[in-house]
């Protein structure tokens, strides 16, 4: 039971507003919030040409995660906030917080992070989120399938397996353009030396170079169709993992993780969108809801543009729009939906 003490906090608390005592605790300690989970940057740890360890002190208000998982991290970039989803890849136990990330070719927030993010800076994080994690109940054989920055959770799951100390047996297939781009090699094949159930097969290459078809699984983990699969990486792979289950029959054994989403594709019929709070209305065609409310001169929040961090997330008035990345239509009223990857398939208003 909270003391006398801390209940008037609270009712304290609720008197006011909330983000402006954000606003002042910000000034005394960048890591307090009443309102934000926010992390202090410890260390930077390098782990391949392109690719680093961020370690973070998050505040208090952090609510944990499971192996496997991803978190929304939110910076400012000169004067506007971006937000992007990277793997947690340290232990859920830890008081710390550990996010690989991967320097993208001409990536705004990965480039931020890796250039100008300096140690003692903080961020803001969202609760962590995903599926893409172990069952409880572990299976007796485990198979898992990794290209690129793709090792990020399947290392969380590798992780999660020795620390249950089950007799799961683990294969992971690793593919990667050359030696150098092996994330965590060295702790990976430390991990091999002292847990005989984990078994590693790096492949260096292209895809042209090194396939991931039925006859290659069968040389290297001769047993693959009897484990459960999971898969993360760059699409090709996903897609050529994805056919190989789907010619055995073993789709239902395969899990898989993609960073971001295919780009949606927008029917183009052009249709009114009403903004009602803004008094605006415009014509969508060819474009999201978010798109067409940057071309009607609007600046609606947003975060990946691809329909994860639901930074974009609007309520729907009326009217009837198609999920892109699911293709369900809704015609509700008063619906939530992500502009990102909405687009109108008839006259809508939104509350913007």
């Amino acid at each position: 039971m909270a003391s006398p003490n801390s209940q008037t906090h609270e009712t304290s608390l609720h008197l006011i507003d909330r983000h402006w005592v954000d606003f002042v605790l910000a000034h005394v300690n960048p890591l307090w919030s009443v309102v934000a989970t926010k992390a202090r940057l410890l260390e930077v740890r390098r782990e391949s040409p392109d690719t680093s360890t961020f370690v973070l002190q998050p505040n208090s208000r952090w609510q944990g995660f499971r192996p496997g998982q991803f978190v929304p991290l939110r910076v400012r970039i000169d004067g506007v906030v971006h937000e992007r989803c990277y793997t947690l890849t340290g232990p859920p136990s830890a008081t710390t917080l550990e996010l690989t990330i991967r320097r993208r070719p001409g990536g705004i927030v990965s480039s931020f992070l890796h250039d100008r993010l300096r140690v003692g800076a903080v961020v803001e994080l969202g609760p962590a989120q995903g599926d893409f994690v172990l069952p409880e109940v572990l299976p007796g054989k485990l198979l898992l399938i990794a290209g690129g920055i793709g090792i990020t959770p399947l290392y969380g799951l590798v992780h999660d397996v020795l620390a249950r100390e089950s007799n799961t047996d683990v294969a992971l297939l690793y593919y990667a353009h050359g030696d150098r781009d092996f994330v965590f090699r060295t702790a990976l094949d430390a991990l091999a030396v002292v847990s005989p159930a984990l078994r590693i097969d790096y492949v260096t290459g292209g895809r042209s170079h090194a396939p991931c078809d039925a006859t290659t699984l069968a040389r290297i983990v001769p047993d693959w169709s009897e484990r459960l699969a999971y898969a993360c990486g760059p699409e090709p792979l996903l897609e050529a993992v994805g056919a190989t289950f789907a010619a055995a029959d073993r789709s239902a054994w395969l899990r898989v993780e993609r960073f971001g989403r295919k780009a949606p594709t927008v029917a183009g019929t052009a249709h009114t969108v009403t903004y009602a709070r803004s008094g605006v209305v415009a014509v969508a065609g060819g474009s999201t809801l978010l798109e067409a409310a940057e071309c009607a001169g609007l600046r609606p929040a947003y975060g990946c543009r691809m329909g994860i961090c639901r930074t974009c997330r609007c309520r729907k008035v009326e009217g009837p729009v198609r999920d892109l990345s699911t293709g369900a239509v809704d015609d509700a009223p008063g619906r939530d939906i992500r502009l990102c990857v909405t687009e109108p398939v008839g006259p809508v208003t939104l509350d913007l």
